[in-house]
């Protein structure tokens, strides 16, 4: 829902410019359906990298995930979700804090322009809408 509203011009700048703080896991294995015990066969899970990524590919790797799974914390509390996309899942797992899920849901819900610009492109055929 993120991605619809932010692809139909319902936030400001802000949105587009907020940066989601993401772990990944490079690929080292061969690639199968995958269930959740064989994450870390398949990811290098021990050896993950902090990222900052978009909103837009957030909300890609989970409109487009081949897999999702949720992850407990050692106090057993859910603290984020696994996920990779088709395009992506030979490349890195990412694990999403549910804070960071959090912050761009607060975020998405706080959002709004002060400024709605539209123009007309002939070649798309379409409104374009730009937002302060």
């Amino acid at each position: 829902m993120v991605r619809r509203l932010a692809e139909a011009g319902k936030f400001s700048s802000r949105m587009s410019k907020h940066k989601v703080e993401l772990y990944r896991s490079k690929f080292v294995g061969e690639h199968h359906r995958l269930r959740f015990g064989d994450v870390g066969e398949l990811y290098r899970i021990d050896d993950e990298k902090r990222i900052l990524k978009g909103v837009p590919f957030v909300c890609n790797q989970f409109i487009h995930a081949d897999f999702t799974y949720a992850i407990q914390g050692s106090d057993r509390n859910w603290a984020g979700l696994f996920t990779s996309s088709d395009f992506e899942k030979r490349k890195w797992l990412y694990r999403v804090p549910l804070t960071e899920i959090v912050k761009v849901l607060e975020l998405a819900v706080s959002d709004y322009p002060s400024a709605i610009f539209t123009r007309y492109d002939r070649e798309k055929e379409d409104w374009i809408v730009e937002t302060d």
